[in-house]
């Protein structure tokens, strides 16, 4: 997505052959290399994309700011919220952008949803993510943090959070707020069709959003109102190119990941 609207000069990995073969097949322009360090060292390059595993991503993201580069780092940011505080107080500092891909809040039929949420305040928010894999990954830090992200966007703090743990493969969690509440169903041991989705129960009527569409439902049957024609990888790609030219800087989403990474500990201590 980012090689669609700006130079990208180089490709850094551990040096694993299958990577490096796709790499010269789908982009010959871009050269590899192993060595971080010599592309830090580079005035030229302006900005970093981190997408590595994620106990890496706090210690490079603090190499990358330190060295006066932008950073674009997958999420979540860190394992520590002193450590998110740390690279937002850094990259104040250095004046640089900040960037978490928290990729589903760039779903243009999330904003959507937000919109009508805006306009009246849900009874309860159901999330539920079955999919398969990625079983050597912590299925909080990996999977529920983004539902997670997601009900910090729409409704803020919540006034309780804890979780309700199943199996090393499956997760509750439930949050609530003054008036409502949030219930995080996660599920990565299902065969099926991958399935995310949202369900928000409205006094008025209830809506849905489902790999990317919107719906509203009636009767029990769902009638789509809105699809994104747009991916949301290359919104947040261009939204993040947009942010490093601006003199003032967003940090928004990023405390907003601060805040996320503060509720996966509460919970994941409480347990």
């Amino acid at each position: 997505e980012f090689s669609k609207s700006v130079n990208i000069k180089y490709a850094v990995n551990n040096g694993n052959k299958r990577d490096i073969q796709w790499l010269k097949k789908n982009f010959p322009t871009i050269k590899h290399t192993v060595d971080l360090d010599l592309v830090l060292r580079q005035k030229d390059i302006e900005s970093i994309i981190i997408a590595t595993p994620i106990s890496r991503h706090y210690s490079l993201a603090k190499k990358c700011l330190e060295l006066d580069k932008n950073i674009f780092v997958e999420k979540p940011p860190c394992l520590k919220s002193k450590e998110g505080f740390e690279l937002l107080e850094l990259a104040k500092q250095k004046k640089r952008a900040l960037f978490v891909n928290n990729i589903h809040s760039f779903d243009l039929s999330f904003e959507n949803l937000k919109k009508i949420i805006s306009r009246e305040l849900p009874q309860e928010t159901i999330f539920t993510w079955l999919k398969w894999g990625t079983f050597d990954s912590n299925i909080v830090w990996n999977l529920a943090y983004h539902d997670i992200y997601l009900s910090l966007n729409l409704y803020g703090k919540p006034q309780r959070s804890w979780i309700i743990p199943n199996s090393a493969n499956k997760v509750q969690i439930e949050m609530v707020y003054k008036n409502h509440k949030v219930a995080i169903l996660i599920d990565r041991s299902y065969k099926g069709s991958p399935n995310k989705s949202v369900v928000v129960k409205l006094r008025s009527k209830n809506y849905i959003l489902q790999n990317s569409g919107l719906y509203k439902l009636e009767n029990n049957k769902k009638k789509l109102i809105f699809k994104s024609k747009r991916s949301p990888l290359g919104i947040v790609s261009e939204r993040f190119l947009n942010e490093i030219h601006k003199k003032n800087k967003n940090y928004k989403g990023f405390e907003l990941s601060i805040e996320t990474v503060r509720i996966i500990e509460k919970i994941i201590k409480k347990n």
